[in-house]
């Protein structure tokens, strides 16, 4: 309904995030540019907070399509999982071809996979 009042094309509120409605204000592409900046540079971990629906997902969409080129990544939808899964699931992405339930080579792995 909304759609037709407002003259949109699309709905822009859907489920699943859509980078093509990224409204990048200035706090937005400061939070771009520390994305990438933290990302490119390879100095470590870089940590995206903000209350539920306020873009995080959609900020780091529309990162990954930009750098779909140049990066290897691993989508984690959700961690409510255990650790041993969660890291099946990161080398799934990662397609290493490494299987086991041993958090142990689990980890040596996914160590190796990225240090290379």
């Amino acid at each position: 309904m909304y759609c037709k009042y407002y003259g949109f094309t699309e709905d822009p509120f859907q489920l699943t995030p859509d980078p093509g409605f990224l409204y990048l204000d200035e706090v937005y592409r400061e939070a771009l540019a520390h994305l990438e900046y933290g990302v490119k540079t390879g100095k470590g971990f870089v940590l995206l907070t903000g209350e539920v629906g306020t873009g995080k997902t959609t900020l780091v969409h529309s990162f990954l399509d930009r750098s779909r080129e140049e990066l290897i990544t691993a989508f984690v939808f959700s961690t409510a999982m255990t650790f041993a899964e969660l890291l099946r699931l990161v080398h799934e992405d990662f397609d290493t071809g490494v299987t086991g339930d041993s958090e142990a080579i689990l980890l040596i792995e996914l160590n190796r996979f990225l240090l290379k």
